[in-house]
């Protein structure tokens, strides 16, 4: 499995509070699932609008724990204003999210 989390700026935030750290993984384990389920709805009714601002919010989270391997599809979907490419990256947004809950899980 690729590494996609990396928990540095997440220590750095929580100051060694190990409670934090499990508290905000346990609550990323729980969003980042329901925010796949919304990108879905908002890629069935072509809401592209709702898509980049569910993606832009999700961006802080990402950078929390380090997911830089996101970072180019994030701004490819922020900026562009193409249904076209910001639908081509979608796949690999939630391949990556979807990875990323699996690697969560084992830490």
């Amino acid at each position: 499995m690729t590494n996609h989390i990396d928990l540095t700026e997440l220590n750095k935030v929580a100051d060694g509070d190990q409670e934090f750290m499990k508290e905000t993984i346990a609550l990323l384990l729980q969003e980042i699932p329901e925010n796949i389920q919304h990108i879905d709805n908002y890629v069935t009714n072509n809401d592209l609008i709702a898509l980049k601002k569910l993606v832009h919010k999700m961006k802080s989270s990402f950078m929390l724990i380090g997911m830089k391997e996101l970072w180019p599809v994030i701004g490819t979907i922020e900026k562009s204003d193409s249904s076209e490419v910001i639908m081509g990256q979608v796949p690999e947004f939630v391949r990556i999210c979807k990875e990323s809950v699996e690697e969560l899980k084992s830490i």
